[in-house]
């Protein structure tokens, strides 16, 4: 996919392939107008935090409008996500995508995470954007896949217990990979810290009782 380059004109940007296929007869359907909106005020708006809400919204959907899977809003929020000349925008453009369960998001979502280190995980990603770090960590077990599977390993086996926690729940919600999932589970089982323990053992049994049904 060729990349657009952001505008030379202070203060605004374009996402050009996005604009084009907004308005392309090419397209096959009309998008639903509440999706419309938020595509538009992702590629065009000069505010960060339209943009960013935009993002979360096409990501979760609408709850009075049917889900929509066209290819413009993914090919929308792969391009903000590396365009955007806001790095929170470029997070929740990965985050979107991962909820929508579009693995490019991955790599962006995990690089957020591992800058913010050993932060309370129900902090807010930021001012503009009222998404707690958690969101997250469960958007990378939710879309699942070779790297999100193992940055969650990873977090969940060292560092500060609360972010630790949150790995681990989130890592009961990966589907695919079940072995490395389970071998990991069973590795903190037999961790120093009773409270890992725990929430490893229920996230364990969770597991066994879904995959049992």
């Amino acid at each position: 996919m060729s990349r657009a380059r952001p505008s030379r004109r202070r203060g605004a940007w374009l996402l050009t392939p996005v604009l084009v296929l907004l308005g392309s007869t090419a397209a096959a359907q009309e998008l639903p107008r509440r999706y419309a909106e938020a595509l538009q005020a992702l590629v065009s708006s000069r505010n960060p935090a339209e943009r960013a809400t935009a993002a979360i919204a096409l990501g979760h959907g609408f709850r009075d409008v049917p889900p929509s899977r066209d290819p413009r809003i993914a090919e929308s929020l792969e391009s903000a996500m590396v365009l955007d000349p806001d790095a929170v925008v470029q997070v929740l453009a990965a985050y979107a995508l991962c909820v929508r369960g579009d693995r490019r998001g991955v790599a962006r979502v995990s690089l957020a995470l591992r800058e913010r280190g050993g932060v309370d995980p129900q902090e807010m990603l930021a001012p503009i954007a009222q998404v707690p770090l958690s969101y997250l960590y469960r958007a990378l077990g939710y879309v699942g896949g070779p790297e999100a599977t193992r940055f969650l390993i990873e977090t969940s086996s060292a560092g500060v217990r609360s972010v630790r926690l949150v790995a681990i729940g989130a890592l009961g919600l990966v589907q695919d990979d079940p072995a490395a999932v389970d071998a990991a589970l069973a590795a903190l089982l037999r961790d120093d810290d009773p409270t890992i323990r725990g929430v490893a053992e229920f996230v364990s049994t969770d597991r066994a009782r879904r995959a049992a049904k």
